[in-house]
């Protein structure tokens, strides 16, 4: 294990403990706020466009200018913003520090699985990103398990202040990471932002990423969080322990089988873990028992296994010499997404909140179907 990944496994595992905390509490914040469901909807719709832009940019010019640059500022950036969300007053306030906030999770999409495919053998791939996935998702699940306990003990406004002080000492470890030479892209920068010739592969991998991400922004922004504390009134505390049980499955399984993808075609893994997962979260919907939905949505937690395989597609598929180009246009394709599944959550939640996970799943089935038509080397 490297030094540049050694400091990799440590920032990302520190960011991992922020935005778990901030995951939990920052929905539920809105609601104390006294925000409708529709509207925490929108606030965290609208920004995607910016979040879209500003990842596209980023991966280019991450080609360009390196990637160290644009994950120092993605920590600085969102370390502010939790400051800022401590004292917003209104939904205004929120939708605004929002476009910040996606800013900075942009540019950290842009660049950490690029940052670890080339930290690494190429060998080693799958299981470098299985075992930095499963220990910062480690870390994830602590944050998540105490967010209850935190916001008890400190509030709304001071829990998500000792968010933003973990993401600022993340970006200070951060500054001791060396960026390795590599071979810079020669095309014209801003200019052919559009101009690219994905391959194959790589459209339908976009495709399928699309649903995914719709599936997965309906029920992971603020829909599994409000769904628990507003349809069946559990406790801040039995909320976060639900979704910690359910991060520490996911770490366990992205963990304990990352190799997989080094042994086995990664879409394959992926379309069955999808299919699988998709027909859970519809029995989340249909299920009128808070024990079994809390069942599911942990055991639901073995999607985990996909996400070392679904990291090592995006860059197999992507072009060598345009790497930042092609995975960050792909990403951005796919996380037009993100703008629709809040505005679901938010409309279907607002009709029966059980729709939600309904068609959560059939969005998670239909991401998976099209991955069997990629062709592996």
């Amino acid at each position: 294990m490297n030094k540049n990944f050694k400091i990799l496994l440590i920032v990302m595992s520190i960011g991992s403990l922020s935005y778990s905390i901030f995951n939990v509490i920052f929905p539920l914040y809105l609601d104390y706020k006294q925000i409708s469901l529709p509207t925490i909807g929108i606030i965290y719709a609208l920004p995607t466009f910016l979040y879209l832009l500003s990842r596209l940019v980023a991966g280019i010019e991450a080609d360009i200018h390196g990637r160290k640059v644009f994950y120092s500022l993605a920590f600085l950036i969102g370390s502010l913003v939790n400051f800022l969300y401590a004292i917003a007053s209104n939904a205004w306030h929120f939708l605004f520090i929002r476009f910040f906030e996606k800013t900075s999770t942009a540019l950290n999409d842009a660049v950490d699985h690029i940052l670890i495919y080339e930290a690494v053998e190429k060998k080693k791939v799958g299981d470098a990103f299985g075992k930095l996935k499963g220990v910062s998702n480690f870390l994830g699940f602590f944050g998540t398990s105490i967010a209850g306990f935190l916001l008890i003990l400190l509030g709304y406004s001071n829990s998500i202040v000792f968010c933003g002080l973990t993401l600022f000492i993340g970006f200070l470890i951060f500054l001791k990471f060396h960026e390795k030479k590599f071979k810079k892209s020669h095309y014209d920068q801003l200019s052919n932002v559009f101009d690219t010739n994905l391959t194959r592969n790589m459209k339908i991998y976009t495709f399928s990423r699309f649903f995914y991400d719709v599936s997965n922004g309906m029920v992971i922004t603020f829909g599994i969080q409000l769904f628990l504390i507003k349809f069946f009134n559990v406790s801040p505390i039995y909320l976060s322990i639900t979704l910690g049980l359910s991060t520490l499955f996911y770490s366990a399984t992205s963990f304990f089988f990352g190799k997989l993808s080094d042994s086995f075609p990664p879409n394959k893994i992926c379309f069955v873990i999808f299919i699988l997962v998709g027909i859970l979260t519809i029995l989340i919907g249909l299920l009128p028992s808070v024990l079994l939905v809390s069942l599911l949505w942990i055991f639901s937690g073995i999607l985990g296994t996909s996400a070392p395989a679904t990291r090592k597609m995006i860059n197999e598929y992507a072009r060598v010499n345009f790497r930042g180009k092609d995975t960050n246009i792909a990403a951005t394709i796919a996380s037009t997404a993100d703008f629709f599944g809040p505005l679901l959550t938010g409309f279907l939640g607002s009709i029966f909140f059980p729709l939600v996970f309904i068609w959560s799943g059939v969005f998670l089935i239909i991401a998976g179907i099209p991955l069997m038509l990629i062709k592996n080397s």
